[in-house]
């Protein structure tokens, strides 16, 4: 109804298409993200349902396990089934697939899956019939996508590619009626390394400065023990690397190769020998081991410190630890580690009843706490480590938090969070009294991390650089 006034049909819902003769919504609900968050849809609920246009006759059309989750509903061009893309989270990875459902009976047939989220990320059900979707490659650019077109029609019909595109991935498909035109969001985004400066009250950071001017994707991760030079990672030369670059340098020297895209922290142990990483395959499920490594801080080759499934390592001024997976996939335990020696004694264990098992973590400067959050979450988890109570902080007026690195101080904790319309950098004093040091606008998926350098003095801060237009597609 244009001009009408809006009003609500249901809560905790996500409506994603109406069947063709405009009288049934499709929408899913039950929201449960898979890293831990509810407020991430694209990883999915685990309801599909319909209903009618003011919100009657609802009914559950399908229902799936915790491990997985629904989004993007599609119908067939003559309302008799729905497509949608499922996230499946197993312990050696995540998967996706697209599915297709009798509205009457039958269970549901794939018409399409990949063992890499990135290969198939969303997909769109031409009323012409045709299925098309957005594959991602790997490259330099992070990764670039393409629109291919799957063989709904033909058993074992291979996909066929239709553009070759790169620098840019897409999203938010809509199709014409004769399914002769396909307008979507064209969009990059690039993440970069920033230093700003620290008040001395932790009440605001200066306008933070671009340490690295390579046209890449790079990831701070750490510092040197004197505060004066950032860690990073970047794949400036086509692959993952570890840089070194001293504050005010134009240039970054290459530490080590092989190292995991998504490794965020490339701790130095409490001797300021080594340096710390994480070497892993991509898409790397919780069952799947990791390669932990140490290169020497003056220079040097990579060293193999042991193989077992982590989820990273962390150091402070008198430890260093590793975040381990048990038996159980909601149970997880933090381990000490001697960068020559390899594993230590357990250090803490926590069974986890609400959350699945990715988080982020970090120890106190001291080394006498462990924080940890699920990604995504809003409980921020403190540890003791000298036998006292656990505590449980949870931000004031902030929850889906993300990133998490203590103050050099050890009275407080810097993380993120979103608003409607950007993401913030924020510091949380172990009351749960947050605030805003920064606030980045724009897309609020993207990573937004901040770490402390060990004087105290400086932030090195993930951002992004955000591109993004309306485009079209004809003659596909």
């Amino acid at each position: 109804m244009v001009g009408g006034v809006p009003r609500p049909l249901r809560d905790n819902a996500a409506a994603w298409s109406i069947s063709p003769d405009g009288v049934t919504i499709a929408f899913t609900t039950t929201a449960e993200r898979l890293h831990g968050s509810s407020s991430n849809r694209l990883d999915g609920d685990r309801e599909i349902w319909l209903m009618g246009p003011n919100g009657d006759h609802a009914r559950k059309l399908y229902e799936t396990n915790n491990m997985d989750g629904f989004a993007r509903v599609q119908w067939s061009p003559d309302g008799q089934r729905v497509a949608y893309l499922k996230t499946r989270n197993t312990p050696q990875r995540d998967e996706n697939s697209i599915e297709s459902l009798d509205l009457k009976s039958s269970p549901s047939t794939t018409i399409l899956s990949a063992t890499d989220p990135i290969e198939l990320q969303d997909f769109y059900w031409l009323p012409n019939g045709r299925m098309i979707y957005i594959k991602g490659e790997p490259d330099v650019n992070g990764f670039s996508c393409n629109y291919w077109e799957a063989q709904t029609g033909e058993v074992g019909g291979e996909p066929r590619r239709l553009t070759n595109w790169a620098g840019f991935c897409m999203a938010n498909m809509s199709g014409t009626a004769d399914g002769k035109r396909v307008a979507f969001l064209r969009w990059s985004v690039r993440e970069i390394v920033y230093v700003a400066d620290y008040d001395g009250g932790r009440t605001r950071i200066t306008p933070p400065q671009q340490l690295s001017l390579a046209e890449a994707q790079e990831i701070p991760t750490g510092w040197t023990a004197d505060g004066k030079a950032v860690l990073f990672i970047s794949n400036r030369n086509g692959r993952w690397e570890l840089f070194k670059q001293l504050l005010g340098a134009e240039t970054a020297e290459k530490l080590a190769t092989g190292v995991w895209e998504d490794e965020e922290y490339t701790p130095l142990t409490p001797d300021g020998r080594w340096f710390l990483y994480l070497d892993s395959p991509r898409n790397r499920g919780t069952s799947v081991p990791a390669k932990l490594m140490r290169i020497p801080a003056n220079g040097g080759p990579p060293q193999l410190i042991l193989t077992a499934r982590m989820e990273g390592v962390r150091c402070a001024k008198t430890l260093c630890a590793i975040l381990e997976t048990g038996n159980d996939p909601k149970e997880i335990v933090f381990t000490a580690l001697d960068p020559v020696k390899g594993r230590g004694r357990e250090l803490s264990r926590f069974e986890d009843r609400e959350y699945e098992v990715w988080y982020d973590w970090a120890i106190s400067p001291d080394g006498t706490r462990i924080a940890f959050v699920a990604v995504g979450g809003k409980a921020i988890h403190v540890l003791s480590l000298s036998g006292q109570p656990e505590q449980l902080i949870n931000p004031k007026g902030w929850e889906s938090l993300e990133g998490l690195s203590w103050d050099v101080d050890g009275k407080g904790l810097i993380s993120s969070s979103s608003t409607q319309r950007s993401k913030v950098l924020l510091y949380i004093d172990l009351q749960g009294n947050a605030r805003v040091l920064w606030e980045q606008g724009g897309r609020v998926g993207a990573r937004l991390r901040g770490l402390p350098s060990p004087d105290g003095r400086h932030l090195a801060i993930t951002a992004i650089a955000l591109n993004s237009n309306a485009w079209m597609m004809e003659n596909f």
